[in-house]
């Protein structure tokens, strides 16, 4: 059931020049109107719609960053369906310590 949405997820891909130190990391917040611009012929989603939103801030102690992505898909075999992901990241100052968690709904 996964591969289903893979097309819709290469959306964007992230290309370093040179490797980033911590104290070049600048704080955002930043929302992006998705939609897939290509379609498969013989499967995946026929349309796409949604929203990403994705914060990376410094606190004192660290790196926190947070993403939250809303999809509309509609296929051809089916009811259109949403997928709704939220993604949290921390990762400590020391470069030591790095936890996340992740959150899938889908049709709420």
């Amino acid at each position: 059931m996964a591969a289903r949405f893979g097309p819709v997820f290469a959306f964007a891909s992230l290309v370093a020049a040179a490797p980033a130190f911590a104290s070049d990391l600048v704080s955002y917040e930043a929302v992006y109107e998705v939609r897939l611009a290509h379609a498969s012929g013989s499967f995946g989603p026929r349309a796409a719609t949604g929203v990403y939103e994705s914060r990376f801030a410094e606190t004192c102690s660290g790196w926190d960053h947070k993403t939250h992505i809303t999809l509309n898909l509609s296929f051809t075999e089916g009811t259109p369906t949403t997928n709704e992901r939220f993604f949290s990241s921390f990762e400590n100052k020391n470069g030591q310590d790095y936890s996340f968690a992740a959150v899938t709904f889908r049709n709420n």
